[in-house]
């Protein structure tokens, strides 16, 4: 028997017990499906955070908190530093902020931290991320343009001005194109005045606002005064572009571990950042598909268990496709490519479910899973393998049978 032959024995046996054979095969449809959409929602995830990171801008260099070298892969690192170094906000000070001033790579920088409150109006709130920021952002980040008014100058360090995007006009003022240039608001129970307001550009994701729909800014200044602290939660810097980015930033962090020990700086580039996020999508990724990956289990013991049924009540077939010349390794091979049969059609259905999850993924959290041919290559590698372990026993045990015994067989 060819393997068309065992194709179309495989496909006919499947039909004559369609019941059976879809619940045979759900296992392998929800396995296939569940480790594909996982994989395939990782990848939009990655791609998404690579837009926003390189939408950002070019020759960017992050200062942040905590030696997290080790989450990158273009670096070595030490996974043993403290992890809390990396959400503190008390390492990085305002001497920093010198030592990079003074750098000649070093174009434009800003500090940055954070303000917990919200934006209140009348009788309406907003709830974005309010984030404190120095003069120098607006050069720095390409997609923090201003549409009306004007960006913070150093004259207005301390002083209770916010930028605010559409988002929050839109919930303080009910309307998105409405112009809150003078107007007053409260700010953690202080009135601030909206000195201007962003000029957004639309991402495909909401998973990062990378077009700030979440965030209002402050001066820099203005946060410290109202939490009473010198925090600097991180630096960011636009490297002149007559430098190399990669040099340069090693060149600040050989500056900065002057005055700091190894443990609690880490400089990045847009390289790094985008290495760090893949490190962890990976691990996370990993982790969920491997509990996933249980149902592939499930699905091919069942593949085994309906395959061992098929051998017992095919056995006086198997003993007249031997009395008339069949080999052994040939019932094997049927029996084997009827399994793998089995899980293909598994495996492709599984891939349906994958497109359909990753749309209704799409509809409902503008996440965008990427299902490409290397995906789909995988799972019916996988389909292929299931079948071929789990199919292998019942294979050798009808292989095995004994002709005249199985002729026996009532």
């Amino acid at each position: 028997m060819n393997v068309l032959e065992a194709f179309k024995s495989g496909i006919k046996s499947i039909w004559a017990n369609k019941i059976r054979s879809f619940l045979t095969m759900l296992g392998m449809i929800i396995g296939v499906g569940s480790v594909i959409t996982l994989i395939s929602i990782g990848k939009g995830v990655y791609s998404d955070v690579t837009s926003i990171v390189q939408d950002m801008g070019t020759n960017l260099v992050f200062i942040v908190s905590g030696d997290i070298s080790g989450m990158t892969q273009s670096t070595g690192g030490n996974y043993a530093a403290n992890p809390a170094n990396f959400i503190k906000s008390d390492i990085l000070k305002k001497e920093d902020l010198a030592t990079i001033k003074a750098m000649p790579e070093v174009e434009y920088f800003s500090a940055m931290n954070i303000l917990s409150g919200f934006l209140a109006f009348e009788n309406k709130n907003a709830y974005p991320m309010i984030v404190g920021v120095q003069p120098d952002a607006i050069y720095i980040i390409q997609n923090l343009t201003i549409d009306k008014g004007r960006f913070f100058t150093s004259d207005d360090d301390g002083k209770n001005y916010i930028i605010l995007t559409p988002n929050q006009i839109e919930a303080l003022f009910g309307d998105k194109n409405f112009n809150p240039i003078g107007k007053k608001i409260m700010v953690t129970k202080q009135e601030f005045e909206v000195l201007g307001t962003v000029k957004q550009k639309k991402q495909e994701t909401n998973i990062i606002s990378s077009d700030f729909d979440n965030m209002a800014f402050i001066p820099f200044e203005t946060v410290n005064k109202i939490s009473g602290s010198t925090q600097i939660m991180r630096i960011f810097c636009k490297i002149d572009g007559n430098y190399n980015v990669k040099d340069s930033a090693e060149k600040i962090k050989n500056k900065l571990l002057e005055t700091h020990t190894k443990d609690e700086v880490s400089v990045l580039t847009q390289e790094d950042m985008l290495d760090m996020m893949s490190s962890i999508l990976n691990i996370i990724t990993m982790l969920i598909t491997a509990i996933a990956s249980i149902s592939l289990i499930v699905g091919g013991v069942g593949i085994m268990n309906i395959m061992l049924v098929s051998v017992t009540e095919r056995t006086r077939e198997i003993g007249i496709r031997k009395a008339v010349g069949a080999t052994n390794s040939e019932i094997l091979k049927q029996f084997l490519l009827e399994a793998i049969v089995l899980t293909i059609i598994g495996g492709l259905i599984g891939v349906l479910v994958a497109f359909g999850a990753g749309l209704v993924f799409k509809r409902f959290t503008d996440i965008s899973a990427i299902i490409d041919l290397p995906t789909i290559g995988l799972a019916l590698g996988i389909s292929v393998a299931i079948g071929i372990i789990f199919g292998l026993f019942p294979a050798l045990r009808a292989a095995r049978k004994d002709p005249v015994e199985a002729l026996r067989y009532e």
